[in-house]
């Protein structure tokens, strides 16, 4: 029988692949003799950014959907462990292990590790997971420094599934095949074109189905060991195979092939049967062809109109909202809703294997409008859709008086926005965006106090930062932050000294960026990439991120 690969992503980004872990079965109290280890409290803070608060692994940071391929390694089970009160626990799989990071805290936590134990690593060198014996804590700190947590970037991948599948060896010598939704995220752990293997659409499994199908709970499978697992969902089959390399399904089974939204139930008698149905669905997904690139779109979304109307649809045809729209050349994309309800974004068209995507990111009020947006080529108007939404833009839609704004000469007009400058083409324009003369200022950013340089010197600078607000939380406030010249930063928990990195940028799209990575517990949310709002320099810098998330970054200058 065929084996099929672990893989559990969905073309419509929606999978959930874990339910909440907390089953204590996974856990067994025991006195086995452990040594004090900082590496275990490392290698389980990097761990648990994973996954969610709810024990979920979230899908943009495991691409792959196994963890010696999305984190670094895996324990080979039982381990003991043993936290800083002395009580030592045996961790029989996975769950225990995400057990014991939602139940850590600040005051509780592991610190220690019974050596020798064996962990899974991926070699770059043979495309196998390797077994590697640690067998101190010297050779822990190898295994972690290695893993380099510190310095991994987050890959800014488009959510367009296209897969690649790549061929990898298991520690028993079997292989099987893991699927990456396209390209992007592949080459992000380091695989390149040429280790992608062929007819990757006969191959790959979409655990959540995908637009064409969908599994009909509950089903039979096979895992490694030979026992026998009835999957009653979607969180069921990310439990029962985020942990193994091979499965085998128990067929025959049904799915639902879903034609013009009518469901139509069809028997799956066999691997064959399974790949011929995928197979489908991936020339159904790729036989379009597009009049437009990614230039002339995007060209198309500037000079075609001022100011667009935008209509948000739910998949039901329902109308959601609707709202004023500029497409600016510097990458600047302002909504307006109501007239005193004004926010800016940033928008970019991509293209990945033909297919065209607008991206917009940034917005707070209009949240729904962000993320990656799929060009249909197929309609004669400007639309764009997702899994859950559909946004129709219309010029003809927009005030009437806006038209004649075309007329008019080209004679730039601003309006300061929450501290930023927006430019109009002239005066019309901004009238028509809901504006008056009143708030006209002058075209000049107002934002150099916040440069790069500026902000680096104030880090270095000064002692006593820390996170003094995260989104109206001073929950990170006690730690306090060091930033060294060399990008590196240190800051301490429990008495742990934790490193990380940092950078201050320009961006020509968001603007000023100071980029944060945290090792260690407590801080981990805070890292990222932030674009700088606002500062008073040297005592505070307002950051917000892609997501909304906003943080004020201060230090004590009484």
């Amino acid at each position: 029988m065929k084996k099929l690969k672990l893989v559990l992503f969905s073309l419509a980004f929606s999978l959930l692949m874990f339910t909440s872990c907390t089953n204590n079965e996974s856990i067994i109290e025991n006195q086995q003799q452990t040594e004090e280890s900082e590496s275990i409290t490392a290698a389980l803070a990097a761990l648990t950014i994973q996954f969610d608060s709810d024990g979920n692994v979230t899908q943009t940071d495991n691409p792959a959907g196994n963890i010696v391929l999305d984190f670094c390694f895996d324990f080979v089970y039982p381990i003991t462990l043993s936290y800083n009160n002395g009580t030592a626990v045996t961790v029989d799989d996975l769950n225990g292990i995400i057990s014991i990071l939602l139940t850590s805290t600040d005051q509780l936590y592991v610190n220690g590790i019974a050596f020798p134990f064996n962990v899974e690593t991926f070699n770059n060198d043979t495309n196998a997971i390797e077994v590697v014996t640690i067998n101190n804590e010297e050779e822990f700190i190898d295994l972690i420094e290695d893993c380099d947590f510190d310095d991994i970037e987050t890959c800014e991948c488009f959510e367009i599934y296209d897969p690649v599948c790549v061929e990898i060896t298991d520690p028993s010598g079997n292989t099987f095949i893991v699927t990456y939704p396209n390209e992007c995220y592949a080459e992000c752990d380091g695989f390149e074109e040429d280790d992608f293997i062929e007819n990757c659409e006969e191959d790959y499994y979409s655990g959540g189905g995908n637009e064409c199908f969908e599994f009909n709970f509950p089903i039979d499978i096979i895992i490694e060991n030979g026992n026998v697992i009835t999957i009653n969902s979607l969180e069921d089959f990310g439990n029962a195979t985020y942990n193994v390399y091979n499965f085998d399904f128990v067929y025959p089974f049904t799915i639902s092939v879903y034609d013009n939204n009518q469901a139509i139930t069809v028997t799956i008698n066999s691997v064959e049967d399974l790949e011929n149905i995928l197979e489908e669905c991936n020339e159904d997904y790729n036989d379009d062809d597009c009049q437009y690139d990614s230039t002339s779109l995007e060209n198309t979304l500037i000079a075609s109109c001022e100011l667009y109307n935008i209509e948000l649809y739910d998949l039901n045809g329902n109308i959601v909202n609707a709202y004023n729209v500029n497409f600016n050349q510097n990458g600047e994309f302002i909504v307006t809703g109501e007239i005193t309800v004004t926010e800016i974004a940033t928008w970019n068209i991509t293209s990945t294997n033909d297919t065209l995507i607008l991206n917009i990111d940034g917005l707070q009020d209009f949240g729904l409008l962000n993320g990656s947006w799929i060009f249909d080529c197929d309609d004669d108007d400007l639309e764009f859709y997702n899994d859950s939404y559909i946004i129709e833009l219309d010029c003809d839609g927009v005030n009437e008086d806006c038209e004649e704004c075309g007329d008019e000469p080209i004679d730039p007009v601003c309006v300061n926005i929450d501290g930023t400058t927006v430019v109009f083409d002239n005066a019309c324009y901004a009238i028509c965006a809901g504006y008056t003369e009143a708030d006209f200022v002058f075209c000049n950013s107002g934002n150099d106090v916040c440069l790069p340089s500026a902000i680096s010197d104030a880090l270095t600078n000064n002692s006593g930062w820390s996170i003094s607000d995260y989104n109206d939380s001073e929950e990170f406030v006690d730690y306090n932050i060091t930033f060294n010249s060399d990008g590196t930063l240190e800051w301490m928990s429990n008495g742990a000294v934790f490193n990380g990195n940092w950078s201050a940028s320009e961006n020509s799209v968001n603007g000023n960026m100071l980029s944060l990575s945290f090792s260690g517990p407590n801080l981990q949310q805070a890292s990222g990439d932030w674009m700088i709002i606002d500062c008073d320099l040297p005592c505070s810098i307002s950051l917000l991120s892609n997501n909304g998330d906003e943080m004020l970054l201060s230090r004590d200058c009484d």
